[in-house]
């Protein structure tokens, strides 16, 4: 028998109704849980065990028992047994759970994402009081939730840097007083995110061919703290060009650190509902590997308070129940909603890169996401086609020099 428990950061004891020898323990939640047999667990502590996040492990008592004690917080699947069969499935390597600002994953390929689950967040800056309220910003407050994969090779790396300005319609301007750091490239057909650190300004145009002085722009200047993501429908050469202080000022390459533009993938989930949090409690929409999802609603949100009854844990704009106040509440029992086609069709474009990925959302509540790839492929498949690639890429080189030289 399976037993599953909601861990809220107290030890608790897991009791089942027979003796056994050997209890597995699946982690569920987001962070390490203790596992042992003897109650007063602690890190460190003889024969107890500590079982990350999507990680499974046992304890071991051969006299048997009926009771397991479990620490930290979230959820947790304990079975008990008297042989070495484990019922859980493993998490494949390569996921891992991620923070959405920074986060990220290494050792990863060029391969979509199989399963994901996005965890809602709510924040206040602040403590609040009926005389200075404060806003409670959650994920996808708007009905949207906007997430950003993106990694793999810098391709402004190693390319030559120019100092001058592009004038609206690409003509480069010489010798203007607010010059900016230019780089010209060559992309092929695709997504891109550009992230800049003290670039306050950016721009970005795409040209016919390397030799034309004339572009249309692929974004507009604007704010370039925030990364700027745009897709170009087909292989083009292009210029970038940043700028730390709006409208004035000279910008020298070393002011302008950690520029780098790189593939990503960006899908916006429509559900019209915020994915909020009170405490460890949050919403949750899952991804699942045979192409199935739904959205867990643990809490409700009242924009305007008039005297609800609420019997369960909540956070307030105001630190009450005060008329007026915005309410986010934990709901008695869950509700699940079915993923729309549109956002499971939408998930399906999410994918890891080579090397290194990071994945973010743009909201002011910071989002948690755990993410599963494929480790048969990082680890097996992805090699040889990859060394097929190569073959093939060599040999239509040679054919093209064959050509050339014939003609």
């Amino acid at each position: 028998m399976i037993k599953t428990t909601i861990l809220t950061g107290v030890e608790q004891e897991v009791t089942f109704a027979g003796t056994h020898t050997i209890y597995w323990v699946q982690n569920l939640g987001s962070g390490d849980i203790l596992v042992g047999l003897e109650p007063e667990l602690a890190d460190g502590k003889d024969d107890v065990l500590i079982v990350p996040s999507g990680g499974t492990g046992y304890v071991r008592r051969d006299a048997g028992t009926k009771t397991v004690y479990l620490s930290g917080a979230g959820k947790a699947q304990v079975y008990g047994t008297n042989n070495a069969f484990c019922p859980f499935k493993a998490v494949p390597k390569g996921g891992g759970e991620l923070t959405t600002e920074g986060g990220t994953v290494t050792g990863t390929v060029d391969y979509p994402i199989i399963a994901l689950n996005l965890y809602g967040n709510s924040v206040q800056d602040g403590t609040p009081t009926p005389e200075a309220p404060i806003d409670i910003a959650s994920v996808g407050d708007d009905g949207t939730v906007n997430v950003v994969s993106y990694g793999g090779a810098d391709f402004f790396e190693g390319q030559p840097l120019e100092y001058g300005t592009y004038a609206d319609g690409g003509v480069k301007v010489e010798g203007t007083t607010a010059i900016r750091t230019v780089y010209k490239i060559y992309l092929k057909a695709g997504t891109y995110i550009i992230n800049t650190q003290n670039a306050k300004r950016g721009v970005g145009y795409k040209f016919t061919d390397a030799g034309a002085t004339t572009a249309t722009q692929i974004f507009p200047w604007g704010d370039n703290n925030i990364p700027q993501i745009f897709t170009l429908a087909e292989n083009a050469y292009c210029a970038f060009a940043f700028n730390n202080v709006p409208g004035t000022g000279d910008i020298k390459l070393e002011d302008v650190t950690d520029m780098k533009i790189q593939e990503c993938s960006a899908v916006t989930i429509t559900s019209g509902l915020p994915f909020c949090s009170v405490g460890d409690v949050c919403d949750e929409l899952v991804y699942n590997v045979d192409g199935t999802g739904k959205i867990i609603k643990r809490t409700a949100k009242i924009d305007s308070y008039n005297g609800e009854t609420i019997t369960t844990d909540y956070i307030s704009s105001t630190g009450g129940l005060d008329t007026g106040s915005e309410i986010v509440y934990v709901l008695e029992i869950p509700q699940e909603i079915e993923l729309s086609a549109a956002g499971i069709t939408a998930l399906m474009k999410l994918q890891t890169y080579s090397g290194t990925t990071y994945i973010y959302n743009d909201e002011d509540a910071e989002m948690k996401v755990k993410i599963v790839t494929n480790p048969m492929f990082s680890e097996l498949i992805k090699p040889v086609l990859d060394g097929i690639n190569a073959k093939f890429e060599a040999r239509i080189s040679a054919l093209e020099a064959a050509i050339t030289s014939n003609t």
